[in-house]
């Protein structure tokens, strides 16, 4: 699988999770898979997931006139 190919829907990786875990590999490849990234440095062992979600509000706080 290239960087131009089309990368594969939701239904196409879970049914490839579940066969993982029928065969008793998904922690195998799991565990690989992150070893190679952490050896290249991609993978971050920790760190803050911030969301920046847009949201609405009153046009001023509550209790100021």
């Amino acid at each position: 699988m290239g960087l131009e190919d089309t990368a594969p829907d939701s239904t196409t990786v879970c049914r490839f999770r579940n066969t993982l875990v029928e065969a008793e590999l998904y922690d195998m490849v799991l565990n690989e898979i992150n070893r190679q990234l952490e050896s290249k440095s991609v993978i971050v062992k920790c760190g803050a997931i911030i969301d920046s979600s847009i949201t609405d509000t009153p046009r001023r706080p509550r209790g100021l006139k």
